[in-house]
């Protein structure tokens, strides 16, 4: 899916991809509301711009979903077929802990599985923490890194 707005990107090439299918394409096609595209593009993200930042971003949101869910009773959920996600997951090659976070955001049909989402997010948090640390003491990558 090439476009012309695709074809540039600025500040980065964190979105580029070799299918030309960007973040923004998927959200798109599937009308997906602003707090899960916002979620769900941190995830995506956060390995090639902000590292943790990222992740805390895309935390902050998922904490977003669940207050106005419960606030406002709204009953919309996300509309992206899981196999959408899992091919713009397979064709942007992003890890498998990532792949599954980004997948769980964008099909959520109750609130249990946004906490869910919070939970791996903290899980990825706490190993990118603990690793940014072993990097720091200048013992590079841990075995088994994130």
């Amino acid at each position: 899916m090439s476009s012309e707005t695709n074809k540039t990107q600025v500040g980065g090439t964190h979105y580029r991809t070799k299918t030309g299918m960007q973040h923004w394409d998927l959200m798109a096609a599937h009308g997906v509301g602003y707090l899960e595209g916002q979620a769900s593009r941190y995830v995506f993200r956060w390995r090639k711009k902000n590292g943790i930042e990222d992740l805390q971003k895309a935390r902050h949101f998922l904490l977003k979903i669940i207050e106005v869910h419960l606030r406002q009773k709204v009953k919309e959920t996300p509309k992206v077929p899981l196999e959408n996600t899992v091919l713009f997951v397979q064709a942007n090659r992003m890890h498998a802990v990532d792949g599954a976070i980004f997948s769980m955001i964008l099909t959520w049909q109750s609130l249990q599985d946004v906490q869910r989402c919070i939970e791996q997010v903290d899980k990825l948090l706490a190993a990118a923490e603990t690793e940014k640390q072993i990097q720091a003491l200048g013992q590079g990558p841990a075995a088994g890194a994130i």
